[in-house]
């Protein structure tokens, strides 16, 4: 989609090489449900030129129909393994790779891509930037799917802009659109944010085609933020006429004999209205991709109370992982608009080239370590590692615990949750922390 063909391009244009993996046939994402902005910018014309930068530039490598079965590493060392319906690569140039114990880059190393199976794939890189998106959901009210007068946002706007006669409608003479259709509820307690902005959008498209025509959006708040609260005053001066409804008491539809009828009632006019439509147009929630959640295992980065991506800290690192080395971008984060999509994976890209420009990577100074005389290898650090930083190692018939030092971050979680004390944190040793009890009780 957008976020990831800006990143990709953004990166190839500092010099490095990547990696972009599609799950489709074909690159674009929702922006080949989008036809035009708010604005009036072409949108078809902009995707266009973008997939052309993207499968024409020599240092980006397009997989489509990919399916990712498995990630490991970490910072500066991370592996790929993923499936592919057709074959579409390729070498890998130099890359650095990370000492295990050290946290340090080893000799440059000439990498590959190695077909294990005839369909898998394995690539070696050093960083990752997340991109996957996110999707119109199904409505389950309204009769969608009952009645084809009953169309989405995005379904919508295709009819808008579609000249195929099996898919335009006679010309409508009112048409009314449902807000908020599964957002702001206990299953998707948060607001869409683009749905506002798409609803006027495509009323004042159809104004413009259709001038004669009765407009009427259902709403529970108009968020049409920042500059964009101009189209809302723009759609209310050409005769869009705007309704609120109370979510306890939400529209009714029923099928009339020469169209669908709505019935809603206005707490401003104290009144139950009732609007006849031959087009009903529901703008339904945004929810993550398919997947979303196998990924972040994968990856072993979290997510929200929503299902999307989390960011390590909204205002500090906000389009990082608490994970080192993978970072976010568009609306596998959250849902948002164009404009904002290509500045988070700008910001994506500048995060991650402070990883890749650098010739060494520098770890922590305070991490754990291990006492291998006393450790038993219980594996109670590695459950409390908050990082994926342990991992337990046999030696023979005993087993212990081994700190990869570029995961270790220092909270000490491991060393406080240790039976045996083994496992200790650089700078806070038991002997450490005594001594300065000692000086200070002197």
């Amino acid at each position: 989609g957008l976020a990831g063909m800006t990143a990709a391009l953004e990166m190839a244009r500092q010099g490095f090489e990547v990696h972009l993996i599609e799950k489709d046939s074909d690159l674009g994402g929702n922006l080949r449900n989008l036809h035009h902005t708010i604005e009036g910018h072409d949108i078809r014309d902009f995707l266009d030129s973008l997939i052309k930068q993207v499968e024409n530039n020599p240092l980006i490598h397009v997989y489509k129909n990919a399916r990712i079965e498995d990630i490991e590493g970490y910072v500066g060392n991370y592996k790929t393994r993923f499936k592919t319906e057709t074959r579409s690569f390729s070498s890998i140039k130099t890359h650095q790779k990370v000492d295990q114990k050290k946290g340090q880059p080893m000799d440059n190393h000439e990498s590959d891509v190695r077909n294990n199976k005839p369909d898998m794939q394995e690539i070696e890189h050093g960083v990752i930037i997340v991109a996957t998106g996110a999707q119109e959901s199904i409505p389950r009210e309204y009769a969608y799917g009952e009645d084809k007068r009953v169309m989405t946002l995005l379904e919508f706007e295709k009819w808008l802009s579609s000249e195929e006669p099996e898919i335009r409608h006679p010309d409508p003479k009112s048409v009314v659109m449902i807000q908020c259709v599964g957002s702001r509820e206990e299953d998707h307690p948060y607001c869409s944010r683009v749905c506002c902005t798409g609803a006027i959008k495509n009323a004042l498209s159809l104004k413009e085609k259709h001038p004669d025509a009765d407009v009427f959006i259902l709403y529970r708040d108009v968020r049409t933020y920042g500059t964009k609260e101009k189209y809302y005053r723009e759609a209310r001066d050409k005769g869009i006429i705007f309704v609120r409804y109370d979510q306890d008491r939400k529209p009714e539809v029923q099928s009339g004999k020469n169209g669908l009828i709505i019935k809603v009632m206005d707490p401003i006019l104290d009144r139950d209205l009732e609007l006849e439509a031959e087009l009903l147009v529901l703008s339904s929630c945004m929810i993550p991709n398919e997947g979303t959640e196998d990924l972040a295992m994968m990856l072993k980065v979290p997510l929200n109370t929503d299902g999307f991506f989390l960011e390590a800290h909204m205002k500090l690192r906000p389009v990082d992982f608490a994970t080192e080395g993978i970072f976010m971008a568009g609306t596998c984060h959250a849902p948002k608009f164009i404009d904002e999509t290509i500045s988070q994976a700008s910001a994506a890209v500048s995060r991650a080239c402070t990883i890749l420009s650098k010739n060494t990577y520098q770890a922590e100074a305070a991490i754990a370590c291990v006492n291998e005389d006393i450790c038993s290898g219980c594996g109670i650090c590695k459950t409390v590692c908050s990082y994926n930083a342990i991992e337990i190692v046999a030696e023979g018939e005993k087993s212990k615990a081994q700190v990869t030092d570029a995961l270790c971050k220092g909270c000490g979680a491991c060393a406080a949750a240790c039976p045996s004390g083994a496992m200790e944190q650089k700078g806070f040793k038991s002997t450490q922390l005594l001594a300065m009890v000692d000086a200070a009780l002197e």
